[in-house]
């Protein structure tokens, strides 16, 4: 049943995957499978997380890291933490997000762990950035992007370079981000990583509007759009609708500006992005 569940969640099917993961819950308690259990506890938090129910995912994810922890599974632990921090850092508790993920880092470290060490860096790095620490959001994204190098992993190389792109954007480090970027997407495609090659996209699309080319950044929101629509990375469309719409605010497009941005809102509110959809409102307050 649990392969259902996973079946239909990667069809979009979330509710129906939901209902099929708590039917075979019932079923894994009472045959007594805690690795069974924990399973579809992180599989629950995950549909959660994705709709938005972001308490309701802390208690599956909580539920998981209480089960790693009775049995001693520290990798389990470790990537339950990992969730715990992005729900966290998506409701807008920062410092709350940063001191777990810096918990899973240290268990990563312990059990060597180097891909999920790598992932940990890159999620302290992220958290940074949101903080305006950019130097700090820079340094941790870089060291994940040397050990996804390190351990020849090619996605995970791919998604470092994405993220330090986005610190160097946010530091206004132009030259640099397009450089993290455009690897980013040459290797994104190359092995068909979606979300990453998308991101990159509008990373793209960013960096050519606060240099003014206005041509370039509508071509690459434009593919942005058309890559990461209608897919499983519904934080980086909400995020480069955003961006998009930052382009029709700079060009003076005031109707495509407060469209996109709406748009953007509601997926921001649909997912429980505190941060994400203040910084919205506050565009469209600016425009209104």
């Amino acid at each position: 049943m649990n392969n259902i569940g996973n079946v239909l969640r990667t069809k979009g099917d979330m509710a129906g995957a939901l209902k099929t993961y708590r039917r075979s819950l019932v079923l894994m308690k009472k045959v007594g499978s805690i690795y069974g259990q924990a399973a579809l506890h992180n599989n629950m938090g995950i549909v959660l997380h994705f709709r938005g129910e972001l308490d309701e995912a802390l208690k599956e994810y909580n539920e998981i890291l209480a089960i790693t922890r009775t049995i001693g599974d520290r990798y389990g632990t470790a990537l339950s933490l990992s969730n715990i921090g992005n729900a966290y850092e998506d409701k807008g508790e920062l410092d709350r997000a940063l001191k777990i993920f810096q918990e899973a880092m240290a268990i990563e470290k312990e059990i060597k762990d180097r891909n999920g060490e790598a992932t940990s860096l890159s999620n302290i790095g992220n958290v940074m950035g949101e903080m305006g620490r950019y130097s700090d959001s820079i340094d941790y994204n870089s060291r994940s992007l040397n050990i996804m190098r390190e351990i020849a992993d090619l996605r995970g190389i791919s998604q470092s370079l994405k993220n330090l792109a986005a610190s160097y954007l946010q530091a206004e480090m132009l030259d640099e981000a397009m450089e993290s970027a455009d690897e980013a997407l040459q290797i994104s495609r190359e092995i068909g990583v979606k979300s990453v090659e998308g991101g990159a996209c509008w990373i793209k699309g960013a960096i050519y509007r606060e240099k003014g080319e206005w041509a370039e950044s509508f071509d690459w929101f434009r593919e942005s759009m058309e890559t990461l629509e209608g897919g499983v990375d519904r934080t980086g469309m909400a995020k480069g609708l955003y961006e998009y719409a930052l382009l029709f605010m700079a060009t003076g497009n005031k109707e495509k500006t407060t469209a996109t941005l709406g748009r953007a809102l509601s997926m921001f509110e649909s997912m429980g992005m505190k941060l994400w959809v203040e910084k919205c409102r506050k565009a469209l307050e600016e425009i209104l």
